[in-house]
């Protein structure tokens, strides 16, 4: 009885870490209008994405996952974004935050599995005068997703 019980209580233990979805890479990609950043996901995840002041920031929290991809290099962030860091606010919580260089607006959307690519978190960053969700479909479509 013991050990149907140590089992029990070790299966529950190992729950959340089964259930945890694996940030796998994070691919940027720049055109002159906007910044395009996706991270490839080991499955859907919950997220929110939320912009903070003083320094201006993105942040972006993915619920109950787990960081195994290297971030982008400096060079690679391209003309908006000074620096990209990750920690983990709350227990359950993976938080990404984009340092930037002036106020910008974003837009996010996750994508399911395709072809090449299994899921995917999308975070469009882009100036205020750009139109929120402009150019989404063109965008969405090419071959970097």
């Amino acid at each position: 009885m013991k050990r149907l019980v140590l089992g029990f209580v070790l299966f529950q233990l190992a729950i959340p870490s089964l259930a945890a979805v694996d940030v796998l890479n994070i691919r940027i990609w720049h055109s002159p209008h906007r910044t395009r950043l996706v991270f490839d996901l080991s499955g859907p995840v919950t997220y929110s994405v939320f912009t903070l002041t003083d320094p201006q920031r993105i942040v972006i929290d993915l619920k109950e996952a787990v960081p195994n991809a290297t971030f982008p290099d400096d060079q690679a962030l391209g003309p908006w974004l000074l620096n990209m860091r990750s920690g983990s606010p709350t227990n359950g919580v993976l938080r990404y935050v984009l340092d930037l260089k002036m106020q910008l607006e974003h837009d996010s959307f996750l994508l399911p599995p395709g072809v090449v690519y299994g899921d995917r978190l999308v975070v469009d960053v882009k100036p205020r005068d750009e139109p929120v969700g402009a150019s989404r479909k063109s965008i969405v479509d090419s071959p970097k997703d």
